[in-house]
């Protein structure tokens, strides 16, 4: 006995169609095998492409990054206008000391509430350009490393600008207020090196040919009409024996592709 399947409208012509079961079962059976069938690259060729990754550089911040000074001679020109008033209101100050593990660090401590008097000690300028080097040099933000000192003794210079003529005198009454303005200038600058972080860019080359699964509805035509899922054939430069397109755009630039004699290799 022979088993029929009843398809209403299948011929498109309004009546009755019939066809054996076996036969459709058959084609079904096809069909998903085509769907499992793995597609892989042609010849086991491949695309290299190339990666680009970034990764963020671990920031070191040194003094010696700090290259626009103007910010330090600005701090000592603000000074210098009206050292007795200015320093007095200062509230943080900065002292070299030596903590409990042997290491020299700069302290800022406050004296709020309190009127910072001038000083009646005498301190030589080279004296006191060498403080604010070790001040400087022993903030929090500082990593004593080869090179530091240069760079803290530029930071000190353009300071030194700043104050002028009188900086013996102003340094002379203030120096732990005055070397507290500076080393939190120089935080300020630490501040702003850390907002800007630097990535390393590292450009490596990876071969491009993944393992795929061929579409069970296949077309050989190149130019006709595009439909949504078929897998095309015919492409002689493409990578795999099928392709499938998102639009006809795609596949007509597809045909271009495959047609350029520029063209070695390419991939959808």
């Amino acid at each position: 006995m022979t088993v029929v399947e009843v398809e209403i409208g299948g011929s498109g012509s309004g009546v009755p169609a019939l066809e054996e079961l076996g036969a459709r079962e058959q084609q079904v059976g096809a069909e998903l095998a085509a769907l499992a069938e793995p597609l892989s690259p042609r010849g086991g060729r491949t695309i290299s492409l190339p990666r680009l990754t970034m990764t963020p550089v671990r920031m070191s911040f040194s003094l010696n990054d700090v290259t626009d000074l103007d910010a330090f001679e600005k701090l000592g020109r603000q000074l210098a206008v009206a050292p007795q008033d200015d320093l007095r209101r200062e509230e943080i100050v900065a002292e070299v000391d030596r903590s409990a593990d042997g290491f020299v660090v700069t302290r800022l401590g406050t004296r709020r509430g309190e009127r910072v008097e001038a000083s009646s000690e005498t301190i030589p300028l080279a004296e006191a350009r060498t403080k604010l080097v070790d001040a400087v040099l022993h903030a929090d933000v500082v990593t004593l490393r080869l090179g530091e000192e240069a760079g803290a003794e530029r930071i000190v210079d353009s300071f030194l600008r700043g104050l002028g003529d009188d900086a013996e005198r102003i340094l002379g009454g203030f120096l732990a207020t005055a070397a507290g303005r500076l080393v939190r200038s120089v935080t300020s600058e630490h501040r702003r090196f850390l907002a800007h972080p630097e990535y390393e860019k590292v450009v490596a080359v990876e071969d491009f040919g993944p393992l795929r699964t061929a579409r069970a509805e296949t077309s050989a035509d190149r130019t006709g009409k595009w439909k949504r899922g078929v897998g095309y054939t015919g492409y002689a430069k493409s990578l795999y024996d099928q392709d499938w397109f998102d639009s006809g755009t795609e596949k007509a630039l597809a045909v271009i592709l495959d047609d350029a004699d520029e063209i070695e290799l390419w991939c959808r």
